[in-house]
């Protein structure tokens, strides 16, 4: 038994041995990373798919390095490449009332056919070239006054 009391003995610690990963183990966890890297650039290509971001984009291999991007959601994507610049962010057009529709399907039949558009056609006491009485006649009939003469 050593006498650790005695001055001149020169303590020194053994060296511990940290247990060796054995090659086999050393290869599986690298080809895990490798494939959870794989899997990450799977998932990011198909999210940026969905976003409908082109693949040929040029800027495309700078944004895919890019953190602040929820690849998950594709939403979340196409958000991230509209502030980026990649795409052009998405407007949707105001809903047209169905009454304007059919006022330019009108317009659009006039002009097509050639009839000019009249905005008294309701009215035949504007139409030029009538006298003054005409007018008064067509008016007066067409409001209900003719049968007070």
């Amino acid at each position: 038994m050593t006498d650790i009391s005695n001055p001149e003995y020169d303590y020194q610690e053994e060296p511990v041995e940290e247990p060796q990963e054995s090659s086999g183990i050393a290869s599986l966890r690298k080809a895990f990373e490798e494939n959870q890297k794989k899997v990450r650039d799977l998932e990011r290509n198909l999210a940026l798919s969905k976003a409908g971001i082109p693949e040929d984009h040029p800027a495309l291999p700078l944004f895919q390095k890019v953190d602040d991007v929820d690849w998950s959601a594709p939403d979340k994507v196409r958000e991230a490449a509209e502030r980026y610049g990649l795409l052009t962010p998405q407007t949707t057009a105001p809903e047209v009332p169905a009454d304007e529709q059919q006022a330019h399907a009108r317009m659009s039949d006039a002009v097509t056919t050639g009839e000019s558009i009249d905005p008294n056609a309701d009215k035949p006491w504007l139409k030029p070239g009538l006298s003054k009485d005409e007018a008064m006649a067509l008016y007066s009939q067409h409001k209900g006054f003719a049968n007070l003469q």
